[in-house]
């Protein structure tokens, strides 16, 4: 555990963020997207959060353990908790669906038949996840007619919840028909769905890039926020952001080691050699806890120099080159910060590292305390 390196996780920030979101998205129901440990801020302190102080009801996680996690730490609490992919529907594993109130997202016929198949599972909301054109998880459009007799024939005349999930909603959905496709789909298998006699009492299939841009919002009742609640846009071009939430977090770390580098002196692994003259700061961060060896060359602002990262981040340590003037100015024991509420530095930290916002977030290692602030 780092004691000189933080990730401070600011719940105003993530507060105002569901206040904006709700200004954007009206009367329509939240399934809160809390996977990959609420993408790197800590899975159960934003859960308690989400449903005391935002009135959130309904989470979506990646896996059956998740889930199991959530229901031990607060038992007393009435939520819809969604596992989306790792189901676990056979075995012992099984049993917590209908002992703890777990919902399986059913995204495979086979799936759907085991879950039929179990009398426990009687009691268990039937939610179904179509494939729209993502072929990632999903029951096939043509495996529809197959779908409403095995329903039929188990007399199956509700389904609680219908879900896609769009594949490219990162890009302008005017210069990339990809999602408006997937959405016709969508719509044109409710409309068979109820064509063919079922109730659909709840239906989502936009995440944050798609309600950034009012696609499958007004239509649906739920709709599925991930990476906007969090602060950054979901979209991939700047020109397109619509969004603007704060980044709830704020990375911190703090320089153990300051000397002055002289061009051609060697620092760390791989016989880098420094390009210029400078103020060379050793961070105590590394790719151990979320700086990977790919953000070389990225820059960073401290008390008004520009540093920049250099050589190669060894697992526990980093160097960052700030221009000779900075000396006396910038001091052993400064805490530098990685990132804060700017959303916009997220995207320069993961264009830099030729990654996504999503993946500079959940980097953040284990290691790294997260510590909780209400202002």
């Amino acid at each position: 555990m780092r004691h000189s390196t933080r990730l401070e996780v600011h719940l105003e920030r993530l507060h105002g963020n569901f206040n904006l979101l709700r200004k954007t998205i009206g009367q329509k129901d939240l399934l809160f997207m809390i996977k990959a440990n609420a993408y790197g801020h800590g899975f159960i302190p934003l859960f308690h959060h989400a449903f005391h102080q935002e009135n959130v009801r309904e989470f979506g996680v990646a896996s059956l353990g998740a889930a199991l996690a959530a229901r031990n730490e607060f038992p007393e609490l009435k939520s819809d908790i969604y596992v989306f992919s790792d189901l676990e529907l056979e075995g012992k594993l099984a049993e917590a669906y209908h002992q703890k109130g777990i919902i399986p997202v059913l995204h495979s016929l086979a799936d759907l038949q085991h879950f039929l198949s179990i009398p426990e599972f009687c009691h268990v909301p039937l939610v179904l996840k179509f494939d729209t054109g993502m072929h990632r998880l999903g029951i096939e459009i043509e495996q529809l007619p197959e779908l409403v007799s095995l329903l039929k024939n188990k007399g199956r005349k509700s389904i609680y919840h219908l879900m896609s999930h769009f594949s490219c909603s990162f890009n302008s959905v005017i210069d990339d028909r990809k999602t408006t496709h997937q959405y016709e789909c969508f719509l044109q298998l409710k409309k068979e769905l109820r064509q063919a006699g079922f109730q659909i009492e709840r239906t989502s299939i936009s995440a944050s890039g798609a309600i950034e841009q009012g696609i499958g919002v007004i239509d649906e009742t739920h709709v599925r926020p991930g990476l906007m609640l969090y602060g950054p846009s979901a979209l991939d071009h700047q020109k397109d952001w619509t969004w603007q939430g704060k980044n709830i977090s704020t990375l911190k770390t703090k320089i153990i080691r300051l000397f002055p580098g002289k061009k051609g002196m060697e620092v760390g692994y791989g016989h880098y050699a420094l390009e210029q003259d400078g103020l060379v700061a050793v961070l105590s961060m590394g790719y151990g806890d979320g700086l990977p060896i790919s953000l070389t060359g990225a820059s960073f602002e401290h008390k008004g120099f520009t540093g920049k990262l250099v050589g190669r981040q060894s697992m526990d340590l980093s160097f960052v080159l700030f221009p000779p003037e900075a000396e006396g100015q910038i001091r052993l024991h400064d805490e530098i910060c990685i990132w804060d509420d700017d959303y916009s530095r997220i995207f320069e930290l993961a264009n830099c590292a030729h990654s996504i916002p999503y993946e500079v977030f959940t980097n953040i290692s284990s290691r790294i305390p997260r510590i909780y602030c209400l202002k």
